[in-house]
């Protein structure tokens, strides 16, 4: 399959590419993927879990403005 209709992608401004749909061991993952190898990974239950605990960044933008 090609890399490129694996895409996920901001939806809103610039499209750009933030990572790319997988299964790594059988699991659904988000990978980094460079000259069709893969780099890097995580499984999409361990990414989920990693943003809903412990602390993040908190901002304001007003009207959305740089949403992507």
């Amino acid at each position: 399959m090609l890399e490129a209709n694996c895409g996920i992608y901001t939806t809103q401004g610039k499209r750009m590419l933030l990572a790319v749909r997988a299964t790594v061991n059988g699991r659904k993952a988000v990978a980094y993927v460079k000259n069709g190898k893969l780099q890097a990974y995580e499984y999409l239950d361990d990414l989920a879990a990693q943003c809903c605990v412990g602390p993040c960044l908190k901002f304001e933008d007003g009207n959305e403005k740089k949403r992507m």
